[in-house]
């Protein structure tokens, strides 16, 4: 038997999504290991999107945080002393700590959310689109719905 090309069309459209993610967290992990604190930052925050969870960009490290979970202070004390410390004052430990704090704020996601919020998360492309593209579609959202009658000025033109 021989499979039909729009089945392997699906397949290839929904296994492309889970497999951009898990590249991409495999290469953050690597990351981690090195010593880049960031990576376990942009995981999480990237994890929190996809479940429907987008932090806003004016929220500091801390308040992102104390809103998620107390398992995630440790990764937000230690990403903030990444970027705003002194350069060098990251150690082993601090990766050690931010590794520790990634996969317990992970699993405490996991028992906050249902399974099928979880699977739907893997799916949702949302953390992998393209910041300019998100740019574009809100700008294009917001002019065509700006004076509340679907982008027509009022006047007949």
């Amino acid at each position: 038997t021989t499979i039909a090309p729009w089945a392997l069309l699906f397949l290839l459209i929904i296994g492309t999504v889970p497999t951009v993610k898990w590249w991409r967290r495999r290469r953050r992990m690597k990351r981690l290991e090195q010593g880049e604190i960031t990576a376990a930052w942009e995981d999480i925050v990237d994890r929190l999107t996809d479940l429907g969870e987008r932090p806003s960009p004016a929220t500091t490290p801390r308040q992102l945080a104390m809103s998620v979970d107390s398992a995630m202070m440790p990764l937000a004390t230690v990403y903030g002393r990444s970027v705003y410390g002194p350069d060098g004052s990251i150690g082993e430990q601090h990766i050690a700590t931010a590794t520790a704090s990634l996969d317990q704020t992970r699993a405490r996601l996991t028992t906050r959310h249902s399974l099928s919020q979880r699977i739907a998360a893997v799916y949702r492309p949302t953390s992998i689109v393209p910041a300019r593209v998100k740019r574009a579609a809100r700008f294009l959202r917001s002019n065509g719905r700006s004076n509340g009658n679907g982008g027509s000025n009022g006047n007949g033109s």
